[in-house]
């Protein structure tokens, strides 16, 4: 039993030993550039996977187009994103504007009024205004508010107008990659009986985001 103990490590040996004087034999005679090809029968071939990694940069862009069958566009000189809606002393009427994005992620549209200002305020005495909060848009009270949806104007909602907000509150979202996908807005305003004649402005903030 030793016997064969010794023979066994013996051959191990051996082994070793041959392979290490083969490896010697092979570094003295082939050069450096040619050391992985210099016994193609018994070398072992090894795969090695490239990983190749692509960045695609999130890109977002949003235009804002009036919808010119119920208002006067652009009444402030230079300002393409600006309408004019006309109404009376104790009547209500509204202004549509449609939101288009285009992004390679998913977003939201987010609403509010410029530096937290919610009202319209009176083109030339500031004491006249109409709010945009806790008012309700109907003939007979001065309010104004927004409503949004996807479908076509041809078959809008029944509006029921949100307040104007104060901060920006998302109005909606979509799912990207999308090119101008339209979100259509619609500003309901409204006069009391006693309104004071002249111009009202508001200005909103909309904002498309990434998600």
């Amino acid at each position: 039993m030793k016997i064969n103990m010794i023979e066994k490590i013996s051959r191990k040996v051996f082994g070793i030993t041959a392979l290490l004087l083969a490896g010697g034999l092979t570094f003295a005679v082939v050069s450096p550039t040619n050391l992985a090809f210099a016994d193609k029968a018994t070398s072992p071939n090894e795969d090695v996977n490239a990983t190749v990694s692509l960045l695609v940069n999130p890109s977002l862009t949003l235009e804002i187009e009036i919808d010119t069958d119920d208002v006067d566009p652009n009444p402030d000189k230079g300002d393409p994103n600006s309408m004019l809606i006309k109404l009376s002393s104790n009547q209500q009427s509204a202004g549509r504007f449609s939101a288009l994005v285009s992004t390679n992620r998913d977003y939201i549209l987010q609403v509010n009024g410029l530096d937290g200002d919610t009202t319209m305020s009176h083109d030339s005495d500031g004491t006249y205004f109409i709010p945009g909060t806790g008012c309700t848009v109907a003939s007979g009270t001065n309010c104004w508010g927004i409503v949004s949806w996807s479908s076509d104007y041809a078959n809008p909602p029944d509006p029921a107008y949100q307040a104007i907000p104060a901060v920006a509150t998302e109005f909606t979202r979509g799912t990207g990659p999308v090119s101008e996908e339209e979100t259509r807005f619609e500003v309901g305003i409204s006069t009391s009986a006693d309104a004071y004649a002249g111009t009202y402005k508001g200005k909103l903030v909309i904002t498309a985001s990434n998600i």
